[in-house]
């Protein structure tokens, strides 16, 4: 069963996937339909010669997401090459992502979603391509350790794992790890855990954790620095 299969019963709605194989059908699985233009799933692809997502089309899409579906329980949209949002269009679209109607899923698909603002990706269930999970373990496992070592509050263990050429993807994995602990205090699907295979050792963590909006904060400002040539290392103090 692949990552989205997975998501048929309990499915977030918002929804971030590294690869755009399978979506399609994942889309008219949940729409149970196998109409050539379903009237209730909606593809967007970057326009113009930027090849940009306009806040027109976005704009357009939030109005859409609030009309009843035509024939189909829930509505589905999908963003293609989403990194290639205008930062307005990216702004705009934040409120759907986190309170959007009941009915409706939107999926956003990009083989960069370090590229993606925070506040965007924080707010999607994130799905990596199968090809690039096994690629990019390493990186994970290390930011689950440096994730730990920030609750234990052991900065210089943190400082050194902190250590990255990637750090936008990295804070992505950290964000994730924040996201796990929170998900399985609140008695939530443990499929959707990023770090399942991390399961046991995440419920051990006692004590008190900082609220997912802090982290958001955290994550947004951290980016900010690395997008300024600091290091993620010398921004750890903004997880103090």
């Amino acid at each position: 069963m692949s990552h989205l299969e997975k998501l048929l019963e309990n499915t977030p709605h918002a929804i971030l996937v590294e690869s755009d194989g399978g979506v399609d059908a994942f889309a008219r699985k949940l729409l149970t339909t196998d109409k050539k233009e379903p009237p209730d799933l909606r593809h967007l692809y970057p326009e113009g010669k930027s090849r940009r997502h306009p806040i027109e089309a976005i704009r357009t899409l939030i109005e859409e997401a609030n009309l009843l579906p035509f024939e189909s329980e829930r509505k589905v949209f999908i963003i293609h090459e989403a990194e290639r949002m205008l930062p307005s269009s990216s702004n705009a679209l934040l409120k759907t992502l986190e309170e959007p109607p009941s009915f409706v899923t939107i999926i956003l698909i990009s083989a960069q979603p370090e590229a993606l603002l925070p506040t965007v990706a924080s707010r999607c269930f994130h799905v990596p391509s199968s090809s690039k999970a096994a690629t990019d373990k390493e990186l994970s496992d290390q930011m689950f350790r440096l994730g730990m070592a920030l609750l234990r509050k052991d900065f210089l263990v943190a400082k050194e794992l902190a250590a990255t050429e990637e750090p936008q993807k990295a804070l992505s994995y950290l964000f994730s790890f924040y996201r796990d602990l929170h998900l399985l205090r609140v008695g939530g699907n443990v499929e959707l855990l990023f770090y399942k295979s991390k399961q046991e050792t995440l419920e051990k963590v006692e004590g008190d954790l900082p609220s997912l909006e802090e982290v958001e904060e955290k994550i947004e400002r951290a980016c900010e620095a690395v997008e300024l040539n600091i290091s993620l290392s010398a921004s750890l103090p903004l997880f103090a």
